[in-house]
């Protein structure tokens, strides 16, 4: 499929920017962050365009990367489907953020198994022994980085 196309030339491209610079294979797993943070515009779905400003509407990944812009669960599903694609045991986090007593926010976690294609290192912060909290909004939070305005104790998972 197209999309796994496009997941496969994501990961190819970090790693080769992890060769080029000579970076820890892990550091894969910064650079797709920072990829879902930084290439994809933050826009809320009432305000896209490209999904006629639909109240709340989950993209595909595909649909992501070609409109370049998404929300908290938009990028959260591009950043799943590429962290799947290298092997890695990822699920969705619902959490609270900025004092919402409601759950009002998208991120994935990262859980540490022996499966990954490229070992998860342990110098990553777990918020729970074995579980890497991964932002997918803003810029500059690597993985394990838990934002402030995050109730850490509220993370739950999609099943």
């Amino acid at each position: 499929s197209e999309e796994k196309n496009a997941i496969v030339a994501i990961i190819n491209s970090a790693y080769q920017i992890c060769q080029k610079y000579s970076l820890a294979d892990f550091e894969l797993y910064d650079l797709v962050l920072a990829f879902c943070q930084k290439n994809i515009n933050y826009v809320l779905d009432e305000d896209s365009a490209p999904i006629n400003k639909t109240p709340e509407y989950f993209r595909f990944a595909a649909e992501t990367l070609f409109d370049g812009e998404g929300d908290c669960d938009c990028k959260s599903v591009l950043a799943y489907r590429i962290f799947k694609a290298l092997n890695v045991d990822v699920e969705f986090a619902l959490v609270k953020a900025g004092n919402s007593t409601e759950y009002n926010h998208v991120a994935v976690v990262l859980r540490k198994t022996s499966s990954a294609l490229v070992p998860i290192p342990n110098t990553y912060q777990e918020y729970e022994p074995g579980k890497i909290y991964c932002e997918t909004t803003g810029f500059g939070h690597a993985p394990g980085t838990v934002p402030s305005d995050i109730d850490q104790s509220s993370i739950s998972f999609l099943k």
